[in-house]
């Protein structure tokens, strides 16, 4: 799948790890003979970045670049380029570490979904936009994995947070949002710590709530006493959501997390031969 990533981010991938020029290369003579390199993953997950990889190779000069099925488990070889060993060894960290960031979160991302759905086949899985820097290339592995975004920046959706309510009354923001010509034809959820204002808030008309940091059976009555006054209102349960214990608030409308984020590469490797 295509994520937009701008060719000046790409850039700077390769402006970072290459510095001037590659010294080892130029030292031993051989930037000018033609090779293939082969990037492959060692272990079985779910390909993400390979495109982004691709990419890299052929900005660093290399002729010819194929790639494998991305959002698809896959293992061995995920990538083939052809061209100048100067090209090629311009972008063989870059481009590997690229897949195997991306392919760790989408095969996490992956698990987490399969893990969910197995509970409740209705659940969705919305990954948090709390991540690293390289958001890009995060956000594309959580999506080859087979999550959604909940939100990729502050200006998508609205969310109302304990943070915004230090400032006003709970009540009193429901009442601006309500009313303000700005958001009224965004999403607008309402983020709860209690059944008492999720009542509130539901009562009030909005239909989007999430619940923080609430135990499995918090949220449970929060859910129920949710339903019982709008069945149409969603519940989002959130916070320390993670593979490990995302089967116990899967009864939810859906599940956010940003557990994908912190999940270990995929074992990649590059290897290179002379053609």
């Amino acid at each position: 799948m295509d994520l937009l990533i701008p060719e000046m981010i790409i850039d700077e991938w390769l402006r970072e790890d290459v510095g001037l020029f590659d010294l080892t290369t130029q030292a031993l003579g051989i930037g000018d003979k033609e090779g293939m390199a082969e990037i492959m993953l060692r272990e079985k997950g779910v390909l993400c970045g390979a495109r982004e990889a691709a990419r890299i190779y052929l900005k660093a000069g290399a002729d010819e670049v194929e790639v494998a099925e991305e959002g698809v488990e896959e293992e061995g070889v995920v990538l083939r380029a052809v061209g100048r060993a100067e090209a090629l060894h311009k972008a063989w960290r870059v481009a590997q570490n690229v897949v195997a960031l991306a392919s760790g979160v989408a095969t996490y991302t992956r698990k987490m979904v399969e893990a969910a759905k197995s509970i409740n086949p209705n659940v969705k899985v919305i990954v948090a936009r709390k991540a690293p820097p390289c958001r890009h290339l995060y956000y594309k592995g959580v999506i080859c994995g087979g999550a959604s975004l909940h939100r990729t920046s502050l200006s998508d959706t609205v969310i109302l947070f304990d943070n915004h309510t230090v400032f006003i009354s709970f009540e009193e923001a429901l009442r601006r949002l309500k009313n303000s010509d700005l958001v009224w034809d965004k999403k607008i959820v309402i983020e709860v710590d209690s059944v008492e204002k999720a009542v509130i808030a539901v009562k009030e008309g909005f239909e989007w709530i999430q619940a923080d940091h609430l135990k499995p059976d918090e949220l449970r009555t929060l859910y129920e006493r949710v339903k019982s006054i709008n069945d149409r209102a969603k519940v989002i349960a959130a916070g320390g959501i993670k593979l490990e214990n995302v089967k116990e608030y899967a009864f939810v409308d859906a599940i956010l997390t940003s557990a994908p984020y912190w999940s270990k590469p995929l074992d990649a490797t590059t290897k290179m031969a002379p053609l």
